[in-house]
This record gives structure tokens, sequence and C-alpha cells, in this order.
């Protein structure tokens, strides 16, 4: 995530642009989640023709890709493994507002917030 922000941060800095939290969380998301879709979808069909499909809380979370903020809902996800696209969701609501508030920020300050 570090690496990540990072090389967000920079390219945002270098290249501002006006867009909302939505609009780029949105902006981001089309590149992942159809293929997520598509393999949310093929996971369900092939639990389902072994009769172990998840609930529909579960397929709702999933389909918002949320489950990552429910444990149990993570432990029956269909892919498990896609609870890091959950954070990065998140990571990526926080983003705009955060990069503001640190590129308006001088270096004491700066300094001072990393150490914690």
């Amino acid at each position: 995530f570090m690496l990540s922000g990072f090389i967000l941060f920079s390219a945002e800095v270098k290249r501002p642009t006006n867009e909302t939290s939505f609009e780029y969380v949105l902006r981001r998301s089309v590149n992942i989640y159809p293929l997520y879709a598509f393999g949310l979808i093929l996971a369900l069909l092939i639990a389902k023709s072994q009769g172990e499909a998840p609930g529909t809380i579960t397929l709702l979370l999933q389909a918002w890709l949320l489950q990552a903020w429910v444990p149990s809902v993570t432990e029956h996800a269909l892919n498990m493994q896609c609870w890091f696209l959950c954070c990065l969701v998140l990571y990526w609501v926080f983003f705009k507002p955060a990069a503001k508030m640190v590129a308006s920020m001088t270096l004491s300050p700066l300094i001072v917030t990393m150490l914690g």
C-alpha cells in the first residue's frame, strides 16, 4: 500500500484532477471490477453446481466489495482472496482528501504526522 500510495500521490501532484472522491473511485474501479464480477459469477456458478452457494447477504456484500469488513462473511466468501480489493476501494475513497491535505502541508507538520 505504501508504494502504491507514493505512486498515486506523485501522479496526483504532477497532474491534479478536479474529480470528487466518488469519481476517482469509479474511474479506478472501471479497470478492476469487470474481471472481479466475472470471477464472482463464475465462482457462484461453480458453488451452486456443488450445492454450496453462499447466502444473499454474502453475495450482496461481495458484489459491492464490502465482504472484508464483515469477518464472518469473509470466511464464507466465494473469492476469499478478494479481501484486498475491498481494502483498495476504501483506500481510494480516502486518497483524494488525504492527498490534498498532505500536499498542502509544510515540511515540519508533514514530518510530525509521519512520526505519529
